[in-house]
Parts: structure tokens; C-alpha cells; sequence
């Protein structure tokens, strides 16, 4: 999985860049009720592949979430997407998840 992130991205340095492509990964703690994130971001999915580097996005996402098992599910990588998908969305960002 990773995300397509469309809009005006202000990575530091103050560029601005159209769209961006993420990779996460997920785990959670050990009493089980905070997933951690690490998001990993690049200027398109070529740039992952090629390891070009990543971008640092100024309106970045926190690393972590409240998680609950029953409510949210057991994938943790579904649920880490979801998770930041909504507040990347919240900074006015259009985002979609996709499958590899």
C-alpha cells in the first residue's frame, strides 16, 4: 500500500510541489492502544523506486493514533493509511490509497 497526495505541498525550503507519493509503515505498543506511524515521502513513486530521496512536507502528520482492535480492525498497515490519509485530507490535500 501507499499514498498519492495531490495539492500544493510546501516541502521545507519553501518549494512547493503539486503531488507526492508516501510509503508508512505501522506497529503498535505494547499495551495495544496507540498505533505508531512512520511516513515516508517522495515527489512521485518513481523517486521511491529510484531512491531519489525523500521530501519533507512542512504540514506533516502525527505519529501516532489511538487504536482499538475491535473498532479499527487487525491490519495495521490498513488502518496506518486510513489514519493518515484522514488528516492529510484535513490540511485540504487529496489523497488516495493504493495497492502495489
Amino acid at each position: 500500500m501507499a499514498l498519492n497526495i495531490t495539492g500544493n505541498i510546501e516541502i521545507s525550503g519553501g518549494i512547493t510541489i503539486p503531488s507526492a507519493y508516501a510509503r508508512l509503515t505501522a506497529d503498535v505498543n505494547t499495551e495495544g492502544n496507540r498505533l505508531r506511524t512512520m511516513v515516508n515521502y517522495y515527489v512521485s513513486q518513481d523517486a521511491y523506486t529510484n531512491g531519489s530521496g525523500e521530501v519533507y512536507p512542512l504540514n506533516n502528520t502525527n505519529p501516532v493514533y489511538e487504536y482499538n482492535r475491535q473498532t479499527d480492525g487487525v491490519d495495521l498497515l490498513d488502518v496506518a493509511h486510513i489514519k493518515v490519509k484522514t488528516e492529510l485530507e484535513g490540511f485540504g490535500y487529496s489523497v488516495s490509497i493504493i495497492e502495489l
